[in-house]
């Protein structure tokens, strides 16, 4: 049951309160991040892109008026998974398979209606914008709002989410800022406006106790039983007979669920057995308690900085198929300071390396075959990273990797079984140099060129007593490992003959720091054999049409590299042109992104899990934002480059300098909101750096 759906039934049952905005001023308000980005990112192509989502404006007004109006915000962004999930490529599986058919539409001439499914698949956010990075990940996001708004000390005033959290024992939830004009009404404000009159501003908000009076005055155990068979948890999907009820009545479920109950006197189990489908009883009944242990007994930060699960004395044995495994303290702690993300977490907490569907290229073998056999190494050292410093049952449990297409063939491995080590192939980087330009990749490279200065950073075990303290050491060590790993640097920690081509690219590209990974991307799509014109994807559309086949090649080889690059865009919705061939090469990139930023983090944990590094420190997000490969940019840039190649002819001869002024005007009507000729700019310099690399390999593509 979508958020909505509660709301609907709530409007109806005229439970929605309201209040002025002011009422809050002073106030502290824990927010949902998900529920709220959910809300005001008017991103209606989001999934066709790929990558961040360019559409802030909304967000990032609603932030600020919020606090020009006095309310502290107190941002709660989604943590662990909890326990194992039956079939979790059913979400990435059908987000999918409606892109496929969105984009059917789209190249099928009917933009807009693709456009509206496009926009109903925005919902899912595997991403954080770095500027909304209030509060970092928490183990668990709704339980820990609700564990904070129920402590006596009162960490926060009131709660912003969905209707979820009334299972976890919310009183009141805050669900919406608005006027109360009708939708369409010329003078209503939105908490969105750029400078809206904050005093017609209404606070949304219901409260439990007249939910629980309109449904018949039933008991709060009733209640939350009821939205979990009505599906309103992300846990838990519709109690299977609500459901055929729901598609016609879906704001009615709620009360269809509470007469369920009270048919059989709060007993789920005899409510399963009812019904003639054995599933119900066999495997639903059974998702269902664990529901119900989740909710009892979820994992939350105390304020004193303890992990505990709430009412542990009474939790079963069990709790941990339910929640997952318990981690070192050490590790939620950095978790929950932004330090790293959650991703290979889980994959600890969980004993399986899960690849979801990625948006498009997912039935193409070039893709299937990178991301199952190319990449492995870097999930595999990742995790190997992290286990080498925890329990010794980590490094020798069994781990499975979990794809979209080989459901049932998991390939299984141990952590202890990966070789050569990578800890012990890094141990000696403690280099203690000031003054260093944290992050860059530039630097790092630049100064491995001096073999003196590379040599000094050889530091033998016993000379690395003392800690590293400062940010830029930190930073500079974690890239230095990186680079060393990905065969950039050698175990003398001089450049090898990868390294020296990245240094040549760097050059090229200046010290823009997106620009700077970008070139690095290029490199390693090069070494897997993916930096090229070939078909990949047969049947996709989006790419170029005119010219000659060698023409049409060399615009979507250069397309292919601009995707590397972000469009500079403003931030409003996108409106510009689609390729799904482009979107489908995106998904490689963005799988081959985040697989060197998970390893980039491991790298920075196991610094700090082998005692290499000061913990007593303030900076920990910092650290994180200070390493490369933080956001994985849209396609859009690509698909600029591609759009402006294929045009040219049609504006004269492409080798002529007017040509290129009537197209780069024209072009900048199709890409509405965007700075496009400096975005064509960054394109060509990183082409530019691409051909000067490829030069230095005799390389003709």
């Amino acid at each position: 049951m979508e958020a909505r759906y509660f709301e609907e039934w709530a409007e109806k049952e005229k439970l929605i309160r309201h209040g002025p905005l002011q009422f809050l001023k002073g106030s502290v308000i824990g927010i949902d991040a998900a529920y709220f980005l959910k809300q005001y990112i008017y991103e209606s192509v989001l999934t066709a892109l790929g990558g961040s989502p360019i559409a802030l404006e909304a967000v990032a007004n609603a932030v600020k008026n919020l606090r020009e109006a006095g309310i502290e915000l107190h941002f709660v962004f989604n943590g662990l998974q909890y326990g194992r999930v039956e079939d979790p490529f059913a979400g990435p599986n059908f987000i999918n398979s409606q892109n496929h058919a969105a984009f059917l539409k789209y190249e099928g001439g009917q933009p807009e209606l693709a456009r509206r499914d496009f926009n109903m698949l925005g919902a899912t956010i595997p991403w954080i914008t770095t500027w909304m990075l209030l509060t970092p990940p928490s183990p668990t996001e709704i339980g820990r709002l609700a564990y904070y708004e129920k402590d006596p000390r009162q960490f926060i005033d009131a709660v912003y989410g969905p209707p979820e959290l009334f299972c976890f024992g919310i009183d009141k939830l805050i669900t919406n800022f608005s006027d109360l004009l009708p939708k369409d009404h010329a003078d209503k404000v939105s908490i969105t406006d750029p400078s809206p009159s904050l005093e017609r501003i209404q606070f949304l908000w219901i409260d439990s106790s007249s939910c629980l009076r309109a449904l018949g005055s039933i008991h709060c155990q009733v209640f939350t039983e009821a939205l979990i068979l009505a599906g309103a948890t992300k846990f838990l999907d519709t109690f299977p007979p609500l459901q055929e009820n729901a598609i016609y009545k879906q704001s009615g479920i709620v009360r269809d669920a509470v007469n369920l109950l009270v048919s059989t006197r709060g007993n789920v189990a005899q409510l399963c057995s009812q019904y003639p489908d054995p599933t119900l009883k066999e495997v639903w009944l059974d998702k269902y308690k664990q529901v119900m242990t989740i909710i009892k007994h979820h994992v939350v930060i105390t304020a004193e900085g303890d992990v505990e699960s709430l009412d542990k004395e009474d939790s079963p044995v069990d709790t941990h198929e339910c929640i997952g495994l318990r981690l070192p303290e050490e590790l939620y702690m950095y978790l929950s300071r932004g330090m790293i993300g959650g991703r290979v977490l889980n994959w600890l907490s969980r004993g399986e390396i899960i690849v979801p569907t990625p948006l498009a290229g997912a039935d193409a073998d070039v893709c299937q075959a990178f991301i199952k056999t190319q990449l492995d190494p870097l999930r595999r050292q990742a995790l190997c990273l992290l286990t080498e410093g925890l329990h010794r049952y980590y490094p020798r449990a069994d781990f499975k990797t979990r794809l979209w297409f080989e459901k049932g063939n998991e390939e299984t491995f141990k952590p202890v079984n990966v070789v050569p080590s990578p800890k012990q192939a890094i141990s000696k980087w403690n280099a203690r140099i000031r003054g260093l330009e944290p992050g860059s990749l530039s630097f790092a490279v630049r100064t491995l060129q001096d073999a003196k200065f590379a040599y000094g950073t050889i530091v033998a075990k016993e000379k690395s007593d003392k800690p590293l303290k400062q940010l830029d050491e930190l930073v500079a060590n974690t890239v230095w490992r990186f680079l060393q790993l990905r065969a950039f640097v050698d175990e003398s920690h001089e450049l090898t003959i990868w390294g020296k081509i990245l240094e040549t690219a760097l050059v090229a590209v200046g010290h823009r720091k997106e620009l700077e990974e970008a070139v690095f991307l290029a490199i390693e799509l090069l070494r897997f054999g993916l930096l090229n014109a070939d078909t990949m994807f047969p049947g996709y559309q989006g790419t170029p049409v005119k010219g000659t086949v060698y023409d049409r090649g060399l615009c979507m080889l250069v397309s292919r590299v601009a995707s590397l690059g972000r469009l500079r865009h403003e931030p409003k919705g996108y409106r510009g042109p689609l390729s799904r061939s482009l979107l489908a090469y995106h998904s490689m990139i963005s799988s081959l992104q985040t697989g060197l930023r998970d390893l980039l983090e491991m790298n920075l944990v196991a610094m700090f899990l082998e005692g290499n590094v000061d913990r007593d420190r303030y900076d920990l997000m910092d650290l994180s934002l200070g390493l490369p490969f933080h956001e994985v940019f849209s396609c859009g840039l690509g698909i600029a480059t591609l759009n402006y190649l294929d045009q040219l002819e049609a504006h004269g001869h492409p080798t002529v300098e007017e040509t290129h002024k009537v197209t780069r005007e024209k072009a900048q009507g199709w890409f509405r909101h965007s700075d496009f000729n400096a975005s064509l700019d960054d394109a060509f310099k990183l082409w530019d750096a691409v051909s000067r690399m490829l030069e230095s390999l005799n390389i003709e593509l």
